[in-house]
């Protein structure tokens, strides 16, 4: 499988990275290999209004893939995708594209099938309503203080352990202060 999370990533941070490596280890205890991840940062247009909406800084797009790049430089799975991020497109690819675009990329350079996961923090596997999964992939929830979202999850949705306390709580937000 692969694994990818987006994000306004403004900044990249530790907790990015600590993300796909407790989806790593869950989706290997669940017997799958672990071909590679990305960290794709979400594009300008979805950043720019966000941050405008909590009267916060927006950092550029080259500069937030620049602290994406620092964090998975040394990393032989973990890089970083552009394709969202891309300055010529108009508009903001939410994550089922992003995944999708992802999974028909692997498709053009791979014989086989590819299970592409979606990493996501609890928060946000419950305000989209994922427990039912996404048809033609898997999701890695990590949790945030527990998944309090109860009930039968579809089988392509997987639990993965909290990251380690320094950096469970960590957000863009703080960084940024």
């Amino acid at each position: 499988c692969v694994l990818v999370t987006t994000g306004a990533m403004n900044p990249a941070h530790r907790g990015h990275i600590a993300m796909l490596d407790a989806a790593r280890t869950c989706m290997e205890e669940k017997g799958y290999e672990v071909l590679a991840g990305w960290l794709s940062p979400s594009h300008a247009s979805y950043v720019d209004e966000k941050m405008h909406a909590l009267q916060d800084i927006s950092l550029p797009a080259p500069v937030r893939v620049a602290c994406a790049l620092a964090y998975t430089r040394d990393s032989e799975l973990w890089d970083v995708g552009t394709w969202e991020i891309d300055p010529a497109r108009r508009t903001w690819p939410d994550f089922p594209i992003v995944i999708r675009n992802l999974k028909e990329a692997l498709g053009r350079f791979c014989d086989r099938d590819i299970l592409v996961c979606y990493v996501c923090g609890s928060d946000l596997f419950v305000r989209c309503g994922l427990s039912r999964g996404l048809p033609g992939f898997g999701i890695v929830v990590v949790e945030r203080g527990g998944c309090p979202e109860g009930g039968r999850l579809s089988k392509t949705v997987f639990h993965a352990e909290q990251p380690a306390q320094e950096v469970r709580n960590l957000s863009s937000t703080l960084v940024r202060k």
